[in-house]
């Protein structure tokens, strides 16, 4: 088969009501196109002048020789990947598109390439935040988790604290509670996973735990309660709490940042991002590491 060039790496830009999408197309002479996802690399106008820069170091390479092509990114001194999050989210869709080129080349699914075969089916949850752009009431929430559950999703996430806020001395968790308490009037305790967008303090943590577990019940997980760096917070509550399980660890830029997360003890699941960890080859590598020291991975794309 005829060799593959880059030609050019192009940024687009999607915006469906109240969202923002980033989108990185990487073109080759022979007319295919690799895409890769860089939204929430929290400054989109530097990601695509970023994207922009990184063409002239592309353009030219084979697609298919990723080690080559990928080289700067694990060369690059300044700034550093582990702390800049707008690197590593462009760098992390180069790598998908690299990956989605490969996959087009040869003709077969990724999936196949990454050596999944064998299973025929993946177990979904349904994410209800983004049903809920429009309106943030309990009501809106149940109606999400009815709708879920009526077309077949046994588990459903939500994320209920909008007015916590870690950055203040109080926070009512009351009205997060009333969104919970709605859902949970249409879902059972043990099918809801809660996502908390690292919200929550030692403090508030211990007051909403302590309200869930002895008013509700016990969740299918609790998401990303704290800062992944709060391990103070971890300790606390887990020792009072050591039968939740916790999930985290979508906003980690690299393997370096997973493997300390890994070591830490902290999460029971944890949900690399695709998007920021360094794309499909970072995650390629992560699943079996992971697998081996009995560590859950459990999504490979996010869904906010």
């Amino acid at each position: 088969m005829k060799k593959l060039k880059i030609v050019s790496v192009e940024v687009f830009r999607v915006s469906p009501p109240n969202e923002k999408w980033v989108f990185l197309a990487v073109n080759t002479d022979e007319g295919l196109t690799g895409w890769g996802e860089i939204t929430g690399s929290t400054n989109d106008d530097a990601a695509a002048q970023l994207a922009a820069g990184l063409e002239k170091d592309l353009k030219g390479k084979d697609p298919l020789n990723l080690i080559e092509c990928t080289a700067p990114f694990y060369q690059w001194q300044y700034p550093a990947i582990k702390t800049n999050r707008i690197v590593s989210c462009v760098w992390s869709g180069i790598d998908q598109a690299l990956w989605d080129l490969a996959a087009r080349y040869h003709k077969m699914p990724l999936y196949q390439m990454l050596g999944g075969c064998g299973n025929k089916s993946i177990e979904l949850y349904a994410n209800l935040n983004r049903g809920l752009r429009f309106s943030r009431s309990p009501e809106a929430l149940q109606k999400r988790g009815e709708e879920a559950r009526k077309n077949g999703f046994k588990i459903v996430k939500c994320t209920p604290f909008d007015e916590v806020n870690p950055s203040l001395d109080d926070n009512n968790i009351e009205k997060g509670l009333e969104r919970l308490e709605a859902l949970l009037a249409v879902v059972p305790i043990e099918y809801v996973a809660i996502d908390c967008h690292q919200r929550f303090v030692r403090y508030s943590f211990a007051r909403f735990i302590n309200t869930l577990v002895h008013k509700y019940g016990l969740p299918y997980w609790v998401e990303d309660p704290v800062a992944d760096d709060d391990t103070k917070a971890f300790d606390k509550i887990n020792a009072k709490h050591p039968e939740i399980r916790w999930a985290g660890g979508e906003d980690i830029f690299g393997l370096k940042g997973m493997f300390e997360l890994m070591k830490s003890g902290i999460y029971d699941i944890l949900m690399p991002d695709v998007k920021y960890i360094g794309g499909v080859s970072v995650v390629k590598s992560l699943i079996p590491f992971a697998e081996g020291v009995s560590v859950n991975i459990r999504r490979l794309q996010n869904g906010p």
